[in-house]
């Protein structure tokens, strides 16, 4: 990772300057953040104000256009240091980016500068309760009434519902035209009638919370975007960088949890790696110890 020769001096820049803050700022807070389940907000007002909340957002409107590689690369970095963080990192990206896509003028000029800096967090919201991997299959719904449309059904996992102040929420406005008829709203949490569940209870990640979303709210009038593939019954294409979520996150933690498994094993006692490798029914094969394993405190510190 120190040296890949493909990498631009920007991109090794941006790099370079997120494992900084990741490793000096971010990590010594994830335990706490992890173990009590609170917000990251001081983290992510860090990587606001140091730029990187708006690598993905064009010049223009307050970001750097650095590109979906330099992204992928700061993404990893924070991952690295605290999942929790990571993840409301990559969906202020998976929010944000449909904007760029097809937002108006307005709506880039209102919202885009906020997202960069950091004082703005975004969400996205797809998935419902009878429809999960088949998107398509969506039943909340938008309907045009006079200079509005109103937005009616629930969304289930909704990464950073709670905290953000858009949400790029995916509805229908024909249910029997399955992807062609998608399209996009965005929507304020303050607006009347809609309002945020209890955060889901999770195995990990506590920090970036997961609400379910219920609506029957009038959203403001403006021109629906249709994301939908052009093929019948195929998977609409979403307007976001297939590089940003999925792969970035896992490969950050993976390395931390790589670095952590090597320091284990050394500091593990022969007993307990003997048991953690064999299948369970094996394990009384192995002798009991003669004497008391070393206390925590005599275990080496590094590996040899």
């Amino acid at each position: 990772m120190n040296n890949l020769f493909y990498l631009t001096d920007e991109q090794r820049a941006v790099r370079d300057l997120a494992r900084e803050i990741a490793r000096e700022r971010i990590a010594p807070l994830a335990a706490h953040v992890d173990e009590t389940g609170e917000y990251p907000h001081e983290q992510l007002k860090l990587l606001g104000q140091q730029g990187l909340m708006g690598l993905h957002i064009p010049e223009a409107y307050g970001g750097s256009a650095a590109g979906s590689l330099a992204f992928c690369l700061a993404a990893e970095e924070v991952a690295w240091a605290c999942a929790s963080t990571s993840t409301i990192f990559l969906v202020q990206n998976l929010g944000g980016y449909p904007i760029i896509f097809g937002g108006s003028e307005e709506q880039k000029r209102r919202y885009l500068p906020k997202l960069a800096s950091g004082e703005m967090t975004a969400a996205f919201s797809l998935s419902e309760p009878g429809s999960g991997s088949d998107a398509a299959a969506m039943a909340c719904r938008a309907v045009r009434k006079g200079d509005r449309y109103v937005l009616n059904g629930s969304k289930m996992w909704v990464t950073n519902g709670s905290h953000a102040g858009v949400i790029t929420v995916f509805v229908t406005t024909g249910p029997g035209q399955r992807a062609q008829g998608v399209t996009a709203l965005l929507v304020e949490p303050g607006l009347k009638g809609f309002t945020v569940g209890k955060p889901e209870r999770k195995l990990g990640i506590h920090g970036s919370p997961t609400v379910a979303l219920r609506s029957s709210s009038r959203v403001p009038p403006s021109e629906p975007r249709r994301w939908a593939s052009p093929r019948p019954g195929s998977t609409p294409r979403w307007p976001t960088p297939g590089s940003g979520g999925p792969s970035t996150s896992p490969s950050g933690s993976s390395r931390a949890s790589s670095s952590c498994w090597r320091t284990w094993r050394w500091r593990c006692t022969p007993r307990a790696w003997w048991c953690i490798t064999r299948p369970a029914s094996s394990i009384a094969e192995f002798p009991a110890p003669r004497s008391r394993p070393r206390p925590p405190s005599a275990w080496p510190r590094t590996p040899p």
